[in-house]
């Protein structure tokens, strides 16, 4: 498996995964995805299971710092699906393989490569950053392999390489991707009534602290 960057092609596949990832969570659809794709401060990474080595560098993946989008507002993305961008965090315990140690490295059989999807907007003036993660999913068929741990991989080590915090929202009750941001220095440090609809449920705040503040 091999990690790189999300590409236009790509897009339809995720709104595929959205929909079965996602059901009832405003499931994000190939234009989104297009228009994160397009926004100046996003990094997104696919994963994929057609090639049977895995590739960390982030400093070559996805990523969009060239671009000064320096608005305090957080993303600054099209509020027509940014509403329930940040929902897709830890959404269910089947979407991210959370107790994985290790990366399996081998060729998974699945009729399309992408088998899982992640993205980060950065927020804030350059000389500070914030990061805040957008989406993340792994495939039903490619769970429990390291997968999401990879991609966890590449988000924190952009964060850290600008020394910025992460934020992210997950569903309260869904322990295992606590669990998993936990093991990457992540606190919950507050609380969204209501935050995921239509369902209604609540949803917790994390945060990952700056390099330099751990």
């Amino acid at each position: 498996m091999r990690l790189r960057p999300l590409t236009l092609g790509d897009v339809s596949r995720c709104a595929e995964l959205e929909k079965v990832l996602f059901p009832g969570e405003s499931p994000w659809p190939a234009r989104a995805f297009e228009q994160e794709l397009a926004a100046g401060h996003t990094t997104y990474w696919a994963v994929d299971a057609s090639v049977n080595h895995a590739d960390h560098d982030v400093n070559r993946v996805g990523h969009n710092d060239n671009h000064a989008d320096r608005d305090d507002n957080r993303v600054g993305h099209n509020d027509n699906h940014a509403e329930h961008d940040d929902n897709r965090v830890g959404h269910n315990d089947n979407h991210a393989d959370h107790d994985d140690k290790h990366v399996d490295h081998d060729v998974i059989h699945v009729a399309h490569n992408v088998v899982g999807y992640a993205g980060v907007g950065r927020m804030g003036p350059a000389a500070w950053p914030e990061y805040e993660i957008r989406t993340i999913g792994v495939a039903p068929e490619a769970q429990r392999r390291g997968i999401a741990r990879m991609m966890m991989d590449a988000i924190v080590e952009l964060a850290d390489s600008h020394d910025a915090p992460i934020f992210l929202e997950v569903r309260v009750g869904n322990d295992p991707a606590i669990r998993l941001y936990e093991a990457y220095d992540f606190v919950i440090n507050g609380l969204r009534r209501n935050y995921y609809q239509p369902s209604g449920a609540d949803a917790h705040t994390m945060y990952r602290p700056r390099k330099s503040e751990r």
